[in-house]
This record gives structure tokens, sequence and C-alpha cells, in this order.
């Protein structure tokens, strides 16, 4: 049912999106605070909320696996 030319390309577009410079130094589910707040703060700015929550309180990667074990294979893309 799938075509793979086109699965192939999404695929390609998931992986540009994913293995990023960030992701290479840092592993999956990395987040720095400084780009939290920054994303927090636009979806405060787009829907107009009130106030925009501590990047603390809406993060924590101490339910992750160590760095290490996030990191991806040096030929993922």
């Amino acid at each position: 049912m799938m075509k793979m030319d086109i699965e192939k390309i999404r695929l390609d577009l998931a992986l540009g999106l994913t293995n990023t410079a960030h992701v290479a130094s840092a592993g999956l589910s990395s987040v720095t605070p400084e780009k939290l707040k920054k994303t927090i703060d636009s979806v405060v700015t787009a829907y107009g909320l009130s106030n925009a929550p501590d990047p603390a309180s809406v993060y924590t990667d101490r339910y992750l696996p160590p760095a290490a074990e996030r990191m991806l294979p040096k030929n993922a893309n």
C-alpha cells in the first residue's frame, strides 16, 4: 500500500529535522533552556496567553536515559 519512493522522501525529511547539529552533540530529546523559552514565548504570543510557564515546569530530562544512549549512529543520515 505504501509507495516506497514517497516514503523515502518523508523519511529523509523527518531525519533532516531530527538529525541536527544539536542532536549530534547532545543526543535525542535534549533541550536547551534558551530554545525552550523561545518556543514557549512563541506559543504564548501566538495564542495570546496571559502568562508563560517556566521552562523547568514544562520539560525535564531526569526520566531520559543517559545522553550517551540517546546519541544517533554516526551514519544516521
